[in-house]
């Protein structure tokens, strides 16, 4: 245990040692770039971008009795800035590339407006991926089902995920999530984990937007979820108007639902409790709600994060139809959407099928770090079944 500390320290520190030497690189690039050359001018900038690196202090020390708008205010900065700095870092590597090139060759790229342009332009796409976080679309997902009982023809079934609740101050942002749920006007309203992110006082108040919600509304936890626990938030606050379905069955007029609950690394195997625990029909339709787009067999999943294992022999063998995941926000903002597309092994978002299996990964209508959605828009999910 003392060596594993000993590494966890190590590498935090390398960590922290790259997080601001890339600080460094930002402020070296302002003043290489722009010119700056009075010694006033120069600590004005490294002092902002000090102040900018070590925000994420701010997010984790603010006194609670702080002003309500300050708090936010000031707790809203590193989540922001996170976003801008990564994209930051990009262009000003980009654009130190062009500097070496402009070095050799004899033709002179203007280097000042490529400068201006590598410090603005994130800002623009951060303030623009602010306002998409908050605008939901509405994607229709059409699934082939064998042996669909009629009842399930024209009866849509709406899959929420990745919201990421953290406070009562979104109950705006819920009521507009259940407005449109109500205009869909669904059969059934499945959410596929990370649902709420942190314990609170007003996490009733949260929620009570779903109660007017008429059709069932089926839950199964994701990593998160597992951090906030939340199952035991449901049971201290008696919140029987969402039904947790913890390695469980859930029957609707011949379609099964399966939840798998998300693994800890201690508890038994989600591809063991689906074979020995769960009793349900291979001839009846199956979904299988499961948090990430992945294997259910624990012990083949390997490193959940990088290149996690995809192959999904074992819910097609035991006769599952289709597969409702998340986890991923489809790399949430940019550069991340083709980082995350390729650490998944293309399951990243999107339907996917083979044969009479199909999986599909919401992209979540939730954030994570940056508050932002840069070409990823949150998406309620609308799943369309048609008989095969």
């Amino acid at each position: 245990m003392f060596f594993l500390s000993r590494i966890d320290t190590f590498l935090a520190i390398i960590i922290l040692i790259g997080y601001f030497g890339l600080h460094f690189f930002i402020y070296y690039s302002f003043v290489r770039f722009f010119n700056v050359d009075k010694r006033s001018q120069k600590l004005l900038v490294s002092s902002i971008t000090l102040f900018l690196g070590l925000s994420f202090l701010l997010a984790f020390s603010l006194p609670h009795d702080l002003n309500y708008f300050v708090r936010n205010l000031l707790s809203s900065i590193f989540p922001i800035w996170i976003g801008i700095f990564s994209i930051l870092i990009l262009f000003l590597s980009l654009l130190w590339i062009i500097k070496w090139i402009n070095d050799k060759i004899k033709f002179r790229i203007p280097l000042k407006p490529l400068a201006l342009f590598s410090f603005i332009t994130p800002v623009i796409i951060i303030s623009y991926g602010l306002w998409l976080s908050f605008n939901i679309h509405i994607n229709d997902v059409f699934i082939p089902v064998k042996n669909l009982p009629s009842f399930w023809n024209d009866k849509p079934i709406v899959q929420l995920a990745d919201l990421h609740l953290r406070s009562e101050h979104q109950v705006e942002f819920v009521n507009e999530i259940t407005d449109e749920i109500n205009r869909i006007a669904p059969e059934l309203v499945v959410i596929t984990g990370d649902f709420i992110d942190r314990r609170g006082q007003n996490i009733e108040e949260l929620l009570s937007p779903f109660k007017k919600i008429s059709a069932p509304i089926l839950f199964t936890t994701g990593n998160h979820d597992r951090y906030s626990s939340l199952i035991k938030i449901f049971e201290e606050l008696n919140i029987d108007y969402i039904k947790i379905l913890h390695n469980e069955l859930y029957e609707k007029e011949g379609l099964q639902v399966i939840g798998l609950a998300y693994p800890r690394r201690d508890e038994d195997n989600p591809a063991d409790i689906l074979a020995k625990d769960i009793s349900f029909d291979p001839n009846k339709p199956a979904i299988l709600l499961y948090h990430t787009p992945t294997t259910i067999d624990k012990n083949k999943m390997g490193d959940r994060y990088v290149s996690p294992n995809t192959d999904f022999s074992i819910v097609k063998n035991a006769g599952i139809d289709i597969q409702l995941s998340a986890h991923t926000h489809g790399g949430q903002f940019f550069p991340l959407s083709y980082l995350t597309d390729y650490l998944n092994n293309g399951y990243d978002n999107g339907l996917h099928r083979d044969g009479n299996f199909s999986i599909f990964i919401s992209t979540g209508l939730g954030t994570w770090g940056p508050p932002v959605r840069t070409f990823i828009p949150p998406e309620i999910s609308v799943i369309h079944l048609y008989e095969k």
